[in-house]
């Protein structure tokens, strides 16, 4: 199995034992008036302060994980696998602005990115 793959399969296995109830990361506006927010999956509570929708996983957005709160319950979420004209497979990534998984996301900032 791919390493991106087990660090992101153990990220997530990290809400089981979450403690922590940091507030969500909420970033300031963009010029474009959008905004970048992910949801933070150590967090006791991820959704807790979110609004019911689809957001980036902010430790494994990269990898085309995303988060749908709904009723403060999080249910976790993939962009779907793609192959390119090589025959390489690759995955998406979420952007919570357009609700769409994307070649590139602004609400998946580069401070986010895993690298494996």
């Amino acid at each position: 199995m791919n390493s991106c793959v087990c660090l992101a399969l153990l990220a997530l296995a990290a809400v089981a034992t979450a403690t922590s109830t940091k507030s969500p990361k909420v970033y300031e506006a963009m010029e474009d008036g959008h905004y970048r927010r992910c949801v933070e999956i150590r967090d006791v509570e991820p959704c807790a302060e979110f609004p019911d929708g689809d957001y980036n996983i902010c430790d494994v957005c990269q990898l085309g994980y995303f988060a749908s709160c709904v009723d403060r319950e999080i249910t976790f979420k993939t962009c779907k696998l793609k192959t390119d004209a090589n025959g390489n497979k690759f995955r998406k990534v979420f952007d919570s602005n357009t609700q769409s998984c994307r070649s590139k996301s602004d609400t998946c900032p580069s401070e986010f990115i895993l690298l494996c």
